[in-house]
């Protein structure tokens, strides 16, 4: 059994979604449904279902097979990316990844609201948000 049937066992929901990991697929092309229901992708590394979002597992397996290593080295990197992302807004920084995007801290000011229950007027503390924008590089890829 090769890798990929592996995977495709061991990763295939009981829902319309599904991550198979193929390293074997060569081009981008449109795929028939892996099973009833599902509109899928094939792509050199990923088949992805329409609408799926890709969880932090999923990604780790993603980094595994295209950076060729284990995945537990996979995982510990995208800690470690993470974990510096994180450190560097929580000292009001920026982290910059040209192509991909900018990683900074917003502000919000304090407002008043209302409790949606009750009507009463609420004071909501001002807050630094996490911000995303996203760089030349991803939205090129996208369009």
């Amino acid at each position: 059994m090769d890798r990929g049937s592996r995977d495709l066992n061991r990763l295939t929901p009981s829902f319309s979604a599904c991550l198979i990991i193929s390293p074997l697929i060569s081009e981008c092309e449109v795929a028939a449904p892996v099973f009833a229901g599902a509109a899928a992708f094939v792509c050199p590394t990923i088949i992805l279902a329409r609408g799926r979002t890709m969880n932090k597992s999923e990604l780790v397996d993603h980094i595994a097979v295209e950076a060729e290593i284990s995945k537990t080295a996979a995982g510990r990197a995208l800690d470690a990316l993470i974990g510096g992302v994180k450190a560097t807004l929580k000292k009001g920084g920026s982290v910059t990844l040209v192509g991909f995007g900018t990683f900074a801290v917003g502000k919000r000011i304090a407002r008043t609201g209302r409790n949606p229950r009750t009507g009463a007027a609420i004071k909501i503390k001002a807050a630094k948000v996490p911000k995303f924008r996203a760089g030349k590089g991803l939205k090129d890829a996208l369009n």
